[in-house]
């Protein structure tokens, strides 16, 4: 029923994209053209070629070239360089690593909180990132999410959580602080990088493990636009690059299987791309889609039907992850339906697959959902129990 990634994959892609908390995946490494250090304010990325002595540099897809000098203090600050934009839609093309290349979306902005997912070829992950004047760190992250969905408040701010800080003021070469144990500075101020969107004028952010290192990218107005991580044990060398591709703030596709009864005790399916942007909300899509918007042409909920809300709990997938959804009182509408348990069915299955849950709880206005001859839920039996035989795979 659900998208299965093993906790090995889920590791790797991890390490790769882990800057901006944005996953460190074993695999990401430096770019070996030259280390950044406080003896050199920036350096000059140069995306179409490499220009490192080192092997490694010459067969990535992008690198660095040699250090230039650059101002020291910017008068930008933290915001400018990790903006909240809506719509927000980036590719990157990764080289090095299988899962280096990554979509990244901006789900949600709220007050100073960005929900943010990132999806290799192997896993998607969310993030929630608290963006201030004086810094941007990473609050949450949860791994197997899919789905467009919004936390709530206490989500975001109970989690104990290693609190991951990706850039802190003040904006000046050689400030340094700790994340989550590893160490950050300021490396470079209107570092020039270039990518196929554009030039950009970059603070460089290098992190320091114990045997590598990573320099992040970010440009004024855009965010992050380039990754370089290496090896620093020559022992095991790696490099891993991860460069901006393709850049759109008109939001994205959003890919939902619908499931629908297709004759007796038979179910097909179709997989729909519907447009997203930040902040939509996903009551609304499934209501249109459960309406008929469909490529399927099938209707399994009449106009005067809504879905109130949906919201999920605190629970990673396999591990408790709940859905709940909240109908209005024309639902009912359904037991008047000779296929009313089948549509009932199928609402739940493409509800509870497109974000990975493992329960699902529906309410009417609310309260337990009853339909006469259809369903009976009470507070012992709140879940709603989608029969196998719906998912026709």
């Amino acid at each position: 029923m659900k998208k299965k990634v093993t906790w090995f994959l889920l590791l790797s892609t991890s390490l790769v994209l882990g800057s901006c908390s944005w996953f460190n995946n074993a695999a990401d490494v430096y770019d070996e053209s030259e280390v950044s250090s406080t003896n050199h304010a920036s350096s000059s990325v140069d995306a179409s070629a490499s220009q490192s002595s080192s092997q490694a540099e010459s067969e990535a897809s992008s690198g660095m070239s040699e250090s230039s000098v650059s101002e020291e203090v910017s008068a930008l600050g933290v915001i400018d360089y990790f903006p909240m934009r809506e719509g927000y839609q980036a590719v990157f093309a990764g080289d090095g690593n299988e899962f280096a290349g990554f979509t990244r979306t901006y789900d949600f902005i709220r007050d100073d909180f960005l929900t943010m997912r990132t999806a290799t070829g192997g896993t998607t992950t969310l993030e929630v990132v608290a963006i201030t004047p004086d810094r941007a760190e990473v609050l949450v992250t949860k791994p197997e999410t899919y789905s467009h969905e919004e936390l709530t408040y206490d989500m975001i701010t109970q989690t104990g959580e290693p609190v991951k800080t990706l850039i802190e003021g003040p904006i000046e070469v050689g400030h340094t602080w700790d994340s989550d144990g590893r160490q950050r500075e300021i490396t470079g101020i209107d570092v020039p990088v270039e990518t196929t969107t554009g030039s950009y004028e970059a603070l460089e952010v290098t992190e320091y493990g114990e045997d590598s290192e990573r320099r992040e990218y970010y440009a004024p107005d855009v965010g992050l636009v380039y990754v370089a991580d290496e090896s620093t044990d020559p022992d095991a060398t790696y490099l891993v690059t991860q460069i901006l591709a393709q850049l759109s703030f008109e939001g994205w596709g959003e890919t939902i299987t619908f499931y629908y009864p297709n004759g007796e005790n038979r179910f097909e399916q179709v997989t729909d791309t519907i447009q997203m942007t930040t902040n939509d909300k996903m009551a609304l899509k499934f209501t249109q889609l459960f309406q008929g918007g469909n490529s399927a042409d099938q209707q399994l909920m009449g106009k005067s039907v809504e879905i109130n809300t949906i919201d999920v709990n605190s629970q990673n997938p396999g591990q408790g992850k709940t859905v709940n959804i909240d109908f209005n009182e024309h639902i009912r509408k359904l037991a008047d339906d000779p296929q009313g348990k089948a549509k009932l069915d199928a609402i739940m299955a493409s509800i509870q697959q497109y974000y990975n849950a493992d329960e699902i709880r529906p309410t009417i206005e609310g309260e337990y959902m009853v339909i006469d001859g259809l369903v009976t839920l009470t507070a012992e039996k709140p879940l709603y129990l989608v029969p196998e035989d719906v998912y026709p795979y």
